[in-house]
């Protein structure tokens, strides 16, 4: 089952985060890495017709998804994450509620919302066909709960789907890897 992204998590020993994020996803994974987890465009065209970012003509990779869907994730970008299926999300404003709600779970179990931060420390597609992606990614969760800050590290597999010239994350498995939390544990 896909943590919802925007939900902390507390371990058997320690306090960390499993985002989803989503991310993850999410947030990264959990709570949709939730999404924070969402949305990702092809980039716009300028005055000149070309493209104001690095995307191809032949559309954004699967790699570049993912990378967009973590930005996303920890600016709570709901008009992106909205639109990855992980989320759980069906709308901008669904989002808004789901991400509000985590808000206050959060602040209920001493968490500080506003402090996490997802951080890719690697990132591999293993896999890819025309219509799905395998994303391997090395992430590390950083927050603050009862006022101290902590971090906690774990690797995530990401299932990305083409839709049109983009890729939007639907799934995560969380248990590729032991998760190794801040005192290694």
């Amino acid at each position: 089952m896909t943590p919802h992204p925007f939900t902390p998590h507390r371990d058997g020993s320690r306090t960390a985060l499993i985002a989803g994020i989503v991310v993850t996803a999410l947030l990264l994974v959990g709570v949709g890495v939730t999404a924070l987890v969402l949305g990702l465009s092809g980039g716009s065209d300028d005055q000149d017709g070309k493209k104001d970012d690095d995307t191809t003509a032949a559309g954004q990779t699967p790699e570049e998804a993912m990378r967009e869907f973590v930005d996303a994730t920890n600016e709570v970008d709901c008009e992106l994450l909205a639109d990855h299926p992980i989320t759980g999300s069906d709308s901008v404003q669904d989002c808004e509620d789901t991400v509000e709600k985590a808000r206050d779970d959060a602040e209920t179990h001493g968490f500080d919302f506003d402090s996490f931060t997802l951080s890719i420390d690697d990132l591999e597609v293993v896999s890819e066909s025309d219509t799905e992606a395998i994303v391997v990614v090395d992430v590390t969760q950083g927050f603050t709960v009862d006022g101290e800050a902590d971090e906690f590290s774990d690797t995530y597999e990401y299932e990305l789907e083409k839709d049109g010239d983009r890729w939007l994350v639907v799934e995560a498995d969380v248990d590729i890897a032991d998760p190794v939390g801040p005192d290694g544990a």
